[in-house]
């Protein structure tokens, strides 16, 4: 009877340290992989479904006029995990992707001038490492040109200069002819 009562008492020794062991395993293994969640009211909301915030964002410098400018924006994550913030240019002949750089409190990239007449639509995207993805609002841009006639002093001024002569001596012909007929009217 006794040396069934240890064999008995050794399983359950075997039994409880198994399943401390294995519990112990699993807690370990599981620590990498556990979600970290915030409460609000009855749910729970995981950060990594967050999109990051842009708060803000502008335009520096007169891109309808041709010039060169910079985009700007104020843009947070509230985990802590944000990718990339980039600014989109589309319009005419034009598609720009360009991340911003983070200066220390804005996110910024400066742009060359757009070239083609037409409306631009320019807008900041935010990304985070869960692709959790914040596209701010459009602004429209409208560029025109103005029509320059390119004019080629090699091809024009011997035109202008042979016709401009050709006007003066009429008009020196015509005064030499009346006044000559002026005189002699009135003798």
């Amino acid at each position: 009877m006794m040396a069934q009562y240890r064999r008995n008492s050794y399983a359950l020794t075997f039994l409880v340290l198994a399943v401390l062991f294995s519990s112990l395993v699993l807690s370990v293994s599981t620590t990498g992989v556990v979600s970290v969640a915030q409460t609000q009211g009855q749910g729970a909301t995981r950060l990594a479904d967050v999109s990051p915030s842009i708060y803000n964002w502008g335009i520096t410098g007169r891109p309808n006029m041709s010039e060169p400018f910079t985009v700007w924006a104020n843009v947070t994550d509230d985990d802590l995990d944000l990718a990339n913030v980039s600014v989109y240019v589309n319009g005419p002949n034009t598609t720009i992707h360009e991340l911003m750089s983070y200066n220390g409190s804005l996110y910024v990239e400066d742009l060359d001038a757009l070239l083609d007449a037409g409306t631009y639509d320019i807008y900041v995207t935010a990304t985070d490492l869960a692709n959790n993805t914040r596209v701010s609002r459009h602004e429209y841009i409208e560029l025109q040109m103005e029509t320059t006639t390119v004019v080629d002093p090699n091809i024009t001024m011997p035109y202008v200069v042979a016709s401009s002569l050709c006007i003066g001596l009429v008009a020196c012909i015509v005064a030499y002819l009346y006044r000559q007929r002026q005189l002699a009217g009135s003798t």
